[in-house]
């Protein structure tokens, strides 16, 4: 439908029609249109009376609106003076903050500056002194190697004097042991020559041939090991003479 450009008004009140109205409006509203059509149907002081009354009744509401659009509008003024003193303060907290945080880095940066400069003394006091504290740590880390190596030494000798000790204690054992086997053997070589003499070599019990074998074989190994002194006696009919021979020695 087609629309006209602003400048036409309403019939009743004469107000400004709305922007894009219709070509053949010619009320604001219905309370407008009610209005003109009491005023045309009715006569005389009437009429203009109902006219007026209706006027005013619109007037009244548009002034309510206007009201209830001004109390909006004192409240949207409201709540933005609200958040501008809400953003001042909080900008003045930043500000306070940022004021603090650069006199603490500053003070940081004085502080640091000042252990720079001490850190260059010692340095330079470190730099001076460096050749006799160098020939110092030497001196010391030989010292702690020798000093390692010492009681690695000394571990060493405890555990090869320990063991000593227990060969020393197993070779007196041994010795003993010896002695007395020493002592078996030469009675149990006399007891063997006493029954070679007493049988003529040629015993009837089979234990006592195999006492005679048995003594025999360790005859000729004593032979054999202290350098073939002396015929070893032999077993056998043939033997008699020989281990004959052994006991005569």
């Amino acid at each position: 439908m087609p629309t006209v450009s602003a400048g036409r008004r309403c019939q009743a009140c004469g107000k400004l029609l709305p922007e894009g109205s219709r070509a053949n409006r010619r009320f604001c509203d219905a309370a407008c249109q009610k209005a003109e059509a009491r005023r045309r149907t009715g006569a005389g002081g009437s009429n203009r009376t109902v006219s007026a009354r209706d006027r005013l009744t619109v007037v009244s509401g548009q002034l309510a609106q206007a009201e209830t659009a001004l109390g909006q509008c004192r409240g949207r003024v409201a709540d933005r003076d609200r958040e501008i003193a809400w953003l001042r303060a909080e900008l003045a907290e930043v500000q306070r903050s940022t004021a603090r945080i650069l006199m603490g880095q500053a003070n940081d940066a004085a502080g640091v500056r000042a252990r720079l400069a001490t850190a260059t003394g010692q340095l330079s006091e470190l730099r001076r002194n460096w050749s006799a504290t160098a020939e110092k740590l030497v001196a010391t880390a030989e010292v702690t190697g020798l000093r390692g190596q010492l009681v690695a030494l000394q571990d060493r000798h405890g555990q090869l004097a320990a063991k000593y000790q227990e060969l020393s204690e197993a070779a007196e054992l041994a010795a003993t042991e010896r002695q007395h086997l020493q002592g078996v053997v030469r009675q149990w070589d006399t007891l063997c020559k006493r029954l070679y003499k007493a049988t003529g070599g040629q015993p009837a019990a089979a234990v006592d041939r195999d006492i005679l074998a048995t003594w025999t074989r360790f005859r000729q190994a004593v032979a054999t090991g202290t350098g073939n002194r002396g015929r070893a006696p032999v077993a056998g009919p043939a033997g008699g003479q020989g281990a004959g021979q052994e006991v005569a020695r």
